[in-house]
């Protein structure tokens, strides 16, 4: 079999010689440039963290500030020496952690401030006496039907419908 008639139209080895996507868009990245992007991000966290320190240290939050500064120190440096496994997995971690935070505080603030808020409001709104949206029957009603007032439509009501 020559090589012209293995790469024929509709072959697999012509589909890989015509169609790499992630070659075409630069997706795949060597090692080298995903260890630069990721130290790259390690040190603007650490950047951010260290100034959350300095600002927990100005308003005397002491030890706030030194977990602050022990993190922030300590993503630089697994960032700085394992940036694909050891950081990756601190990373993770981390992640995971900051998840279950915040479905934790969503249960703990969230639902009370729907109960408190919308349950109260709701039912301070039902027992108003008025009624906007007259949802209330009256008997002394003879029929909910209105007239529409009649118009003669304009040309600028067909040029702007909504």
């Amino acid at each position: 079999m020559s090589e012209r008639q293995e790469l024929s139209i509709g072959s697999p080895a012509a589909a890989r010689v015509v169609w790499n996507p992630r070659a075409a868009s630069g997706v795949q990245a060597s090692a080298r440039t995903r260890r630069g992007a990721v130290q790259r991000k390690a040190l603007i966290q650490s950047l951010v963290g260290a100034v959350a320190g300095a600002v927990l240290f100005h308003f005397g939050r002491h030890t706030l500030a030194y977990v602050a500064f022990v993190i922030a120190s300590l993503m630089l440096a697994t960032a700085l020496i394992s940036p694909l496994g050891l950081h990756a997995r601190l990373t993770r971690w981390i992640e995971a952690f900051g998840r279950q935070i915040g479905k934790l505080f969503t249960w703990i603030l969230l639902v009370p401030f729907f109960f408190l808020f919308f349950t109260l409001f709701g039912r301070a709104l039902r027992s108003g006496k008025r009624d906007k949206l007259e949802r209330r029957f009256d008997r002394s009603a003879e029929s909910y039907w209105r007239q529409r007032p009649v118009k003669t439509p304009a040309l600028s009501d067909y040029e702007r419908q909504f």
